[in-house]
């Protein structure tokens, strides 16, 4: 995902099981679609990332863009992955 420019086939549970794995945990919900994976940064600074969980289809490349930028922005991406 990370490298993808076009991320277009990513479903909800491919990005929550990556989040899942770097040390996020899924909030309350609220009872809708929408989800947020949080998770406190090295630098002390708590990072959420909204996803919306469409069932089985893809989700909006916009939140998978999202979700690499804060990945990238606060150094929570693992050190072989750029």
């Amino acid at each position: 995902m990370a490298n993808d420019p076009k991320p277009v086939r990513y479903t909800y549970d491919d990005a929550a099981s990556i989040l899942r794995a770097l040390g996020f945990a899924l909030a309350k919900t609220s009872g809708t679609s929408h989800r947020r994976w949080r998770i406190q940064a090295p630098n002390g600074r708590p990072v959420t990332v909204a996803l919306v969980d469409c069932g089985r289809g893809p989700v909006k490349s916009v939140y998978i863009k999202e979700m690499v930028r804060l990945l990238k922005e606060n150094d929570l991406l693992p050190s072989k992955v750029e």
